[in-house]
């Protein structure tokens, strides 16, 4: 038995928040356990291992360096227990004496090994790794390994969490931009690269946009679905959290070195990535770690793309209301990505960091566009095509540089003493969305006249190449309605501060008690400018600027617009302010958040227990411009608002056996709005009809408040395999949704908050090695997951419309992945797929004028061989069937967009030691 002397009584405080805390002397006849767990080849770092004292009932996990401690150990002789899924049990007895350090390392072998090379199989040590993170994580937590990056067709960081359970992608120009989890949209999530809150580089969303990361920079990402309470509250679809390497990983000095040349067929261009990585320790107990990662690349690609306005019906029939857009994309993505982690170890029981990453990438995009209104009747409508006996049509061209930065550095520490453990950080982050120029030239035909669509019912509809009353294939009839030059820059900042106490309890019942909290500022700032022309001399019609090189996948009878205009129109001709539009898109927001926290950990007969709840206090205000069109007056305007939420939650651990697993929860959660849905003042765009397109926001949102129900059952084997099954349910208030409507010629979109919705899903699992398969079959594996869910909102329709109830925005009733691998000697293949159903994107005045994205279903395949130890060839083919992105108005056929990217891949060789 174990005897405490009562110290003392304490009072600590954090913020507003007080805990009073009993204190207790550690044993005098106490001693303390530790050590590493490793790797027996390599002497990696094994990373959630499960060290247990089975006479005491302790139980721990190794942390990301393989470290494990037990402290108050009363001194004699124990079985110590290892377990590492992958990996063989090993058991060996340790004496613990009186006072501190008694270390018992283990190394432990993986089963499955390179025999001629004697390296441990990549795909095996990445899934051991996840795995074993996974089973000893105290929620339900998803993760992905970094051995595992190079064995998918992934470029980001967003695709690579694609691959998890429950979790899809928003997509833009076929790159995986945001992340959805459970089919929610990605502003509920919270980002974050090591515990550090990530800044937003984009103007429209809170969600960072995780195509500015390349995987090449990270060791793991993990998703925690069912976050703890001292995890960030804003986290309705789940918490991200985006893990970079440390020198402390590895045992010895390790680096990778990999080049691939990069394939578009769409464009037929080539292009490059260069990847470069190494870590190693110094001094002289190797306490100094540094680890830098850097990467560049540059791809060349584009998309083709048509869209359309909302459907009408016409005799019956569905036909565009309005106009149809036919769009070519030419693009150049550079990216550029460091991480450098400097670390200081002087014992097992301190550490200090500095952490710092930066990641870039360039867009520059060019945009051909032609279009045909429909303002007449509509003749001779059928379910192929439709004539229309008004049609306008027009050219534009828009070409852009954006840059996307997103830099992010902290400081910290960690110590342990005694019973105590702290953890501290100052970070800073910064986003920029930097638009140097945004080129744009609009002409529009001389004349009006009858004009014919084909394929009007499906995503490809053709503008016939007959059209009366003009040659719409002579440049010369299509005058410049306005050319302009614009700049932006968007700029986020956060700042801040947070701190974290846990004190262990080595009882039958307490197992710690955990507090602390955080203080965040965060600055959103837009500053918008342009210029139009002020003479049009020598472009007043398209005939001396047309591009002969377009895909015109379509075959449209309308030509297409050279760049040369641009540099014709700024060397020879004047440019005026737009004063209006420069001055109202600008705003600024400013949010401070302070979070306070306590948790403690219960153990109750075989079950473990967290309880605890977090507090989170917000301070908003906003500034911007409004505009009075009938007086054309700019005005100022600002407003502030501030809100606290409290929020408990319950998790629940049941290990039935070593293999066998049970978690449940009841989580509370919010997600604030984005900024440019919470901003003062608008944005605007000149529209077709003589009007404006106009972006409101709306200060006064609430935000989300989520109540979150989970409970799962997973079950590992030793041949890295996995089996989980989950439910989970989300009931929603104060949901925020995006609505459209008209006001006079002007076309306005504001925010608004729902009433309330839930969510309600079942996620599956699966990952098995095959090798109870003969001979070279042996080496193959299979995984996959699906996720499941049914969804309802109910929601104001804009314009004063009736109250809808309707699927909640975003989300997808079904979500799929399934990847088959083979390894075999020095051959490694793998096939996967990924799908997601369709989902309400946008809320319309009524149901005809919802837009849905519609489903969505990609295959990658990947293959390698190794050519000599570390040495391997590689390649890889994304998008092998050419699969679209498609939305639609209402229903299925009738076009919002229809956009396809082609097929695209690499060939390229890595090294790593």
């Amino acid at each position: 038995m174990q005897t405490t002397n009562l110290l003392s009584s304490r009072i600590l405080k954090l913020g507003s928040t007080c805990l009073l805390a009993s204190i207790t002397m550690p044993q005098l006849h106490a001693g303390e356990l530790d050590g590493y767990v490793t790797e027996k080849s390599t002497g990696a770092a094994l990373e959630g291992a499960e060290v247990s004292l089975p006479e005491l009932g302790l139980k721990t996990s190794t942390n990301r360096h393989g470290y494990y401690s037990f402290r108050d150990i009363e001194a004699g002789d124990y079985a110590i227990r290892f377990r590492y899924v992958g990996a063989e049990n090993v058991a060996t007895n340790a004496t613990i004496k009186e006072g501190d350090g008694n270390p018992v390392n283990m190394q432990m072998a993986l089963s499955v090994y390179e025999l001629n090379d004697f390296e441990v199989s990549a795909y095996d040590s990445a899934t051991a790794r996840a795995v074993n993170m996974q089973r000893s994580s105290e929620n339900l937590r998803d993760i992905v390994a970094s051995d595992h990056f190079g064995q998918f067709a992934d470029t980001n960081a967003a695709e690579a969490l694609n691959r998890l359970p429950g979790v899809s992608v928003e997509r833009d120009q076929g790159e995986g931009r945001f992340v959805v989890i459970r089919g929610i949209d990605p502003n509920l999530n919270s980002v974050a690269i090591d515990g550090v809150a990530l800044a937003a580089p984009s103007s429209g969303d809170r969600s960072t946009l995780l195509d500015t990361i390349p995987i090449e920079v990270l060791d793991t990402l993990e998703v925690t679905k069912a976050v703890l309470p001292d995890q960030p509250g804003d986290s309705i679809g789940g918490h991200i959290n985006l893990r970079t390497p440390s020198a402390f990983d590895s045992a010895s000095p390790s680096g990778s070195l990999s080049a691939a040349a990069l394939y578009s067929d769409l464009v037929d261009e080539l292009g490059h990535r260069i990847t470069a990585a190494y870590g190693f320790t110094f001094g002289s107990e190797d306490q100094f770690g540094l680890h830098l990662t850097a990467m560049n690349s540059e791809r060349t690609f584009g998309s083709n793309n048509v869209e359309s306005d909302e459907w009408v019906q016409e005799g019956g029939t569905w036909v565009p209301d309005d106009t149809i857009e036919y769009r070519e994309y030419d693009l150049v993505r550079e990216r550029t990505g460091v991480s450098a982690n400097f670390e200081f170890k002087p014992n097992d029981d301190n550490l200090f960091f500095i952490r710092t990453s930066w990641n870039e990438y360039t867009d520059t995009e060019i945009r051909d566009l032609a279009f045909a209104s429909f303002g007449g009747n509509y003749t001779s409508v059928t379910d192929s095509s439709f004539t229309n006996d008004e049609v306008e049509t027009g050219i534009e061209l828009k070409e852009r540089e954006e840059n996307m930065r997103i830099f992010v550095g902290s400081i910290g520490g960690e110590q342990s003493f005694a019973d105590w453990t702290i953890d501290y950080a100052l970070s800073f982050s910064r986003a920029e969305e930097d638009t140097p120029y945004d080129r744009e030239a609009v002409y529009e035909g001389v004349d009006s006249s009858t004009g014919t669509v084909t394929s009007a019912q499906g995503y490809n509809p053709k503008l016939g190449a007959s059209l009366g009353g003009m040659d719409y294939s002579d440049a010369s009839q299509f005058e410049l309605d306005e050319l302009t030059i614009g700049e932006q820059m968007v700029e986020e900042t956060d700042l801040s501060a947070q701190a974290n106490f846990k004190r262990e309890f080595n009882r039958d019942l307490l197992n710690y008690i955990k507090f602390g909290g955080l203080v965040r500022g965060k600055h959103k700032e837009s500053d918008f400018d342009q210029v139009s022309a002020d003479d049009d001399a020598g472009i007043e019609t398209a005939a001396s600027f047309i591009e002969s090189g377009q895909r015109n996948f379509l075959h449209r009878p309308i030509p297409s617009l050279d760049t040369s205009i641009f540099n014709y129109a700024e060397n020879n001709l004047p440019f005026v302010n737009d004063e209006i539009d420069s001055i109202i898109e600008d705003y600024e927001s400013d949010e401070t958040v302070m979070a306070a926290y306590l948790m403690g950990s219960f153990a109750l007969n075989e079950w473990e227990i967290i309880a605890g709840a977090r507090v989170e206090y917000t301070d908003f205000e906003t500034e911007g411009y409004s505009h009075d069109e009938d007086t054309d007056a700019v005005s100022p305007v600002d407003s502030d608002k501030d809100y606290t939420n409290f929020l408990p939650g319950v998790h629940v651990r049941r290990q039935f056996n070593d293999d066998l697993i049970f978690r449940a929860s009841w989580t509370n959660t919010i997600a604030r709005p984005t900024f440019e849905q919470s901003r003062a003042g608008l944005v605007r765009e000149s529209n077709s009809n003589g009007g404006y397109d106009i972006e409101r926001g709306n200060p006064d949102l609430e935000p989300y408040e989520a109540m979150n129900f989970d409970a799962s059952l997973q079950y590992y084997n030793e041949t890295y395999g996995i089996f989980g099954v989950a439910v989970f349910y989300k009931d929603i208030e104060n949901f925020i949704y995006e609505q459209t409507f008209d006001d006079g010629n002007d076309e306005v979109t504001t925010y608004e908050n729902g009433d309330s919705g839930n969510i309600l899903g079942l996620e599956l699992s699966y990952s098995r090695q095959l090798d109870f398969l003969p001979g070279p079959l042996s080496g193959l594996s299979l995984s996959g997951n699906l996720t499941l869910s049914d969804s309802d909102a109910d929601a104001q329709r804009p314009g004063g419309g009736e109250k809808a109830n309707v699927e909640f925005i975003k989300q997808s009733d079904v979500i799929g992945n399934i990847s088959l691998a083979w390894e075999y000697e020095r051959f490694f293949f793998r096939l996967s797929g990924t799908y997601r159903d369709s989902y309400l994107d946008e809320l319309g005045e009524e149901s005809f004028q919802d837009r849905y994205v519609d489903d969505f279903f990609q295959v990658d395949a990947y293959a390698s061989v190794r050519i000599y130890k570390g040495l391997s060839i590689f390649a890889e083919v994304n998008n092998i069937f050419d699969e679209p992105f498609r939305a639609y108005w209402g229903q299925s056929g009738r076009l919002s967009q229809y956009e396809a990217y082609g097929v695209s891949g690499s060939i390229g060789a890595k090294w790593k030691f």
